[in-house]
């Protein structure tokens, strides 16, 4: 672990996961946090943005020495597409939602095996940090948890390989890729519930996170991610203040559920005169 006042870099996407490990570098390891969100071209990225600005706001009052705003870099690899025959039997839950159609697709989303190029991107940012600060990193984390689903290119595995990776192609054995939820060197192994845990001991307004696969005004409640958000809640025995969409809404489009009400009144009202 990096001494007390040193740069690291932090990738972010908005949920709860590497929201309150944003909280527990700079809280408890005093580090100084360079965050990296990578717009992927991806449905929610918008909810997810929106909760990247809210804790930005949030943490730089309550870290003003350690804050640092984070950059966003434009990464749109769902637009890279591979022909289905080549594509994997485990795939990102994000790739499924994208291309589930009626009819089979000649092409796939890339998007699931795109966690395996985050240290490169995390590269690039060190690199322009150190030309135009002068600030020298070669530790960069995220907040992968080894209970959210046997995503391989989130795996313990698969973050060291970007560590040997990183080494190899500069030839600089200083360069660490981690996520604090999956080092047991340094005495850490946690669950989401764990993180949820933290968050409620600490305040921190995890209601305001995103972790929703659908990108709707407010999370569906109902995919996989909500499913594992909520299941952690009740194992952390902490309140989920998080307001997810209501029955109707998930089912029915918002216009044709309007569209609905309006014709029962109309109904009503007829029926009245």
């Amino acid at each position: 672990m990096p001494h007390r006042d040193s740069p690291v870099i932090l990738l972010i996407s908005g949920g709860l996961d590497s929201i309150v490990c944003w909280d527990i570098l700079m809280s408890k390891f005093g580090l100084k946090v360079y965050p990296l969100s990578l717009n992927r071209g991806l449905s929610r990225n918008k909810a997810e943005k929106k909760s990247v600005k809210f804790f930005s706001r949030y943490y730089k009052k309550k870290y003003p020495l350690l804050f640092n705003q984070p950059r966003y870099l434009d990464a749109p690899l769902s637009q890279l597409n591979i022909n289905i025959n080549q594509v994997h039997q485990i795939m990102h839950p994000q790739a499924i939602l994208d291309n589930f159609v009626s009819k089979p697709k000649v092409t796939a989303n890339i998007a699931m095996g795109s966690a395996s190029l985050y240290p490169i991107l995390a590269k690039l940012y060190s690199q322009y940090l150190k030309y135009t600060q002068n600030i020298n990193i070669h530790t960069i984390f995220c907040g992968f948890l080894a209970s959210d689903g046997g995503i391989p290119e989130e795996s313990f595995t698969s973050l060291r390989v970007g560590t040997l990776y990183l080494r190899v192609t500069t030839s600089d054995n200083k360069w660490q890729y981690s996520s604090l939820c999956l080092e047991k060197e340094l005495g850490y192994y946690l669950f989401k519930k764990d993180l949820i845990w933290w968050g409620h001991r600490h305040h921190l307004p995890l209601e305001k996170t995103w972790t929703c696969y659908q990108a709707k005004r407010l999370p569906c409640g109902q995919c996989i991610s909500c499913f594992i958000r909520k299941e952690a809640f009740n194992k952390a025995n902490v309140v989920d203040k998080t307001t997810y969409l209501p029955l109707t809404f998930r089912n029915l489009p918002i216009y044709i559920f309007l569209k609905t009400v309006k014709v029962k009144l109309l109904q009503l009202l007829k029926s009245l005169q």
